[in-house]
């Protein structure tokens, strides 16, 4: 079990008032300045650093309480002056604080995960900061310097604050002990992540497995080591946005981090790729079934037959029979019984028989549908599921669930509401599906469709160019129909059309 902290002085910090914050402001002077001094410190380029001069505008704000990039028309980095005065007193430990917020936006946090909990800040916390160090090093810059803010921030004795931050002594002499007594599985995760034997063992630690040894250990359940804070105190703990003060939460949304990525797209590369994936384990996620739109099922339904070619004139049609009733008996083989029976009994003679009708159908084709389970499609899954039901008779149904993997929805379980997510977004995945489908009928040489419609919001990071170009290559034609006011995706060379859902 968990140790009690022995010590929570040295990351705890009470949030500055309006007023104290406004006084610093003062002291300050132009944030600006504060921000461009970084990009003196080596490395800060390579470090992208300079991706934050490209902000419409650096302010002051008394509302967060470090730092928190807020997007309207343009991203706009709010700084916490009384934070910046009292813990960034270097141009490296201002480094940091701009590096770890540059992270959360690279990586999509509130993209992928809209309502996070405090296991989650702290997983996402704990691969930002181990980044930080490791790039740091990459590019030969002051690495005490920029782990300096860390070290002071966090206890080496205190769960879960250590795991965001190097042990006492490192890289040179590590010292492991500080944590000795706290839980060992957390322990074990410290130890991949600032590992100087085995460096490499920090990018295959992923959230899932934080957040899964977290949950276990019960290091961040409110009676364990809370000491009397609710969460947004223990948020306020942590660097960056993390949803602690009300204007954070109003900031901190999937379209926040779609839009400041587009905005900071010369930068963000040059971090991207090197942290950890999104997502943890599958879990299964029950919606609520919907009120059916007339308008959505009809747009689907025209998306259905524009994509896969489902209207009367291209499909072969077929003859299904259905039960009916008639006043000739001849077709039914209960008829002779029926009637002697009425007959014993004094009964009418039957009036109506059964018999069967030959019914002229369009025969079913076969359609790929993936459709986004992330926690960012919260707001429009029911009404997608409600009109995907009725109009998978159209089909036969090949229907995918994807977040950052791809699973099969299962009829039982799709028609039931139940849906298997990790809550997490990446359309890499489903263009790997779509490939590795492909792939396999050509060595079978059997048929599979090379068109797929892809029902998501569009708060999705672009693939990598090599699966971008196998797509091409493959001849893989991919529809996109995006639910609410997300990204099309409308230029990419990958999608063969993008259609807005109506929203109503």
């Amino acid at each position: 079990m968990t140790a009690p902290a022995t010590n929570v002085t040295i990351g705890a910090r009470p949030r500055a008032t309006r007023e104290e914050a406004d006084a610093a402001a003062r002291r300050l002077g132009p944030p600006d300045a504060h921000v461009a001094r970084v990009l003196d410190i080596t490395g800060a380029r390579a470090l992208a650093l300079d991706a934050f001069l490209q902000l419409s505008c650096v302010e002051w704000s008394s509302e967060v309480a470090t730092a928190c990039v807020e997007c309207t028309d343009r991203p706009r980095l709010l700084l916490n002056a009384a934070f910046v005065e009292q813990r960034c007193t270097t141009p490296e430990r201002l480094a940091t604080l701009l590096l770890h917020e540059l992270a959360h936006i690279s990586m999509g946090h509130t993209r992928h995960f809209p309502r996070p909990t405090l296991a989650h800040n702290v997983a996402f916390d704990a691969i930002i900061n181990r980044e930080i160090a490791g790039l740091a090093a990459d590019c030969n810059a002051d690495l005490r310097g920029l782990t300096a803010l860390l070290i002071e921030s966090y206890g080496p004795h205190e769960a879960p604050w250590f795991l965001l931050r190097p042990p006492p002594q490192w890289p040179e002499a590590p010292q492991w002990s500080a944590s000795r007594g706290l839980p060992s599985a957390l322990r074990k995760i410290h130890r991949r992540l600032y590992d100087v034997v085995q460096p490499t063992d920090r990018h295959r630690v992923q959230y899932g497995e934080i957040i899964e040894a977290l949950q276990q250990t019960h290091v961040t359940d409110p009676d364990r080591t809370g000491h009397g804070q609710d969460d947004s105190a223990r948020l306020a703990r942590l660097l960056g946005g993390h949803g602690s003060t009300d204007a954070e939460q109003s900031a901190l949304t999937g379209g926040r981090d779609a839009v400041a990525a587009d905005a900071l797209a010369a930068a963000l590369p040059r971090i991207s790729g090197r942290l950890a994936g999104p997502g943890g384990p599958l879990e299964c996620l029950q919606i609520a079934h919907g009120t059916r739109r007339a308008a959505t099922e009809r747009a689907l339904h025209q998306l259905l037959v524009r994509c896969f070619a489902l209207g009367e004139g291209h499909q072969r049609l077929r003859d299904d029979e259905r039960v009916s009733r008639d006043v000739r008996a001849h077709r039914d083989r209960r008829a002779p019984a029926r009637i002697a029976l009425a007959r014993a009994f004094g009964a009418p003679r039957p009036l109506l028989f059964d018999t069967t009708v030959i019914v002229r159908r369009p025969e079913p084709r076969g359609a790929t549908i993936y459709l986004d389970v992330s926690g960012s499609m919260d707001g429009v899954l029911p009404a997608l599921h409600a009109a995907l039901v009725p109009l998978r008779r159209l089909l036969r149904p090949r229907i995918f669930l994807f977040s950052t993997e791809v699973v099969d929805a299962g009829t039982a379980d799709f028609d039931a509401g139940l849906l298997r997510t990790t809550g997490g977004t990446d359309i890499t995945p489903v263009l790997q599906h779509l490939l590795a489908a492909r792939t396999a009928s050509c060595a079978s040489r059997t048929a599979v469709a090379s068109t797929a419609l892809v029902l998501t919001d569009g708060y999705f990071d672009a693939p990598p160019a090599a699966v971008r170009k196998a797509i091409d290559a493959r001849g893989i034609r991919v529809h996109l129909a995006v639910a609410g006011s997300g990204p099309l995706h409308d230029r990419a060379s990958w999608v063969a059309s993008a259609t807005r859902l109506p929203s109503n």
